[in-house]
């Protein structure tokens, strides 16, 4: 059991002097020095009290929130612990803070009755949930001779979105975060005749002049055309290998899931939902970016032995992986697999004669943002 208060520097030296003196008045009988023992001691009891009884007398509120709205790999997010407590003076503190598995020290002077903030911030460096806590705080006494840990445990997690890769060969996407944020508030939606979604996106080369939205266009000073809800639309299904004997890194198998990311936002920005299956994790009817993105945020490796893609809950139509393996050649194969295949890495199962397309994804970093 850890004790809540401890000495510091001064308290070690106030206990130091207390015992000297108090041998100084015992062993050599210098009775005029009783004063001196009577004030460090005295000093260590009111500091240890202050300790101990601070938490009840205080009433410390904390509250941590994240500055981030779906934030990506390489973007930079704030959290903000709010601190108020009840006390008619200034409390000085420290923050004990765990921001995705690293510690971090906030000094901050609370003022009674009035919240303050304090704010950590960091880069996100990898995708998927993260998170920061407040663990505890530090609370010295006046003189300056104890501190007092009063334990928080306020937690706040995000989740950390993939980053598409700029373009993929056999696809028509190229990353543009504004087209891609704000179409995915649209839902999946098609440039396709159909009934209309009552939305609308920039014009592009080769829109029919009957798309074009003449008066949203006017307002906004730009060409905007409508977008459609098609009639009929049917799934693609999008399958990422999360076999680890497919992959050589790490690395290489967060290209595979940015590649993926890049495919699966071409694909429904022409309407059709998708069926995303990562491994044997299965996410039937993507419409959305988000949807897509925050599946493939919890994307993991698993071994060999637990990888059964091979169980798709219908036939992919892509299938992205590190490499084309013995073992994955002749699942595709068994399922007549007829769509296209993007891998990082060109081995000779990938120079055979197949019955699918195939591309070769390069393996360089993703780009910062998403």
């Amino acid at each position: 059991m850890r004790v809540p208060v401890r000495l510091t520097r001064r308290g070690w030296g106030f206990l130091a002097a207390a015992v000297g003196f108090w041998l100084l008045w015992i062993v050599l009988q210098l009775r005029d020095i009783w004063y001196l023992v009577a004030f460090f001691g005295s000093s260590l009891a009111l500091a240890l009290f202050w300790g101990l009884t601070i938490p009840l007398f205080a009433h410390i509120r904390v509250r941590l929130d994240a500055l981030a709205h779906d934030p990506s790999v390489g973007d930079e997010v704030a959290f903000v612990g709010t601190i108020s407590h009840s006390l008619e003076r200034v409390l000085p503190m420290e923050l004990i803070w765990d921001v995705g598995g690293e510690p971090y020290v906030s000094a901050l002077s609370a003022p009674g009755h009035h919240a303050i903030t304090s704010t950590a911030s960091v880069r996100l460096g990898r995708r998927g949930p993260f998170k920061a806590t407040i663990a505890g705080i530090n609370i010295p006494d006046p003189l300056g001779l104890t501190v007092r840990t009063v334990r928080i445990g306020v937690t706040r997690e995000i989740l950390v979105l993939p980053v598409p890769l700029e373009s993929v060969p056999g696809t028509s996407h190229r990353r543009n975060d504004r087209g891609l944020r704000g179409s995915a508030s649209h839902g999946a939606l098609t440039d396709s005749p159909g009934t209309p979604a009552g939305s609308v996106r920039d014009y592009r080369s080769g829109d029919a002049p009957r798309q074009i939205h003449w008066k949203q266009s006017a307002r906004q000073g730009q060409l905007l055309v409508n977008l459609f809800e098609p009639e009929h639309q049917e799934d693609r299904t999008l399958l990422l290998v999360a076999d680890r004997a497919c992959y050589a890194s790490t690395d290489e198998f967060e290209v595979a899931v940015s590649a993926t990311a890049t495919v699966a936002l071409d694909w429904i920005g022409s309407g059709r939902p998708l069926n995303l299956q990562v491994g044997e994790l299965w996410v039937p009817g993507c419409r959305t970016r988000l949807e897509v993105l925050r599946s493939l945020a919890y994307a993991q490796m698993i071994r060999p032995s637990d990888a059964d893609e091979s169980g798709s809950r219908s036939e992919p139509d892509g299938v992205v992986s590190g490499c084309l393996t013995s073992q994955l050649d002749i699942r595709l194969r068994s399922v007549r697999f007829r769509g296209i295949l993007w891998v990082i890495r060109d081995e000779q199962f990938l120079r055979k004669q197949t019955p699918w397309h195939q591309y070769q994804v390069p393996l360089t970093r993703r780009g910062s943002g998403g």
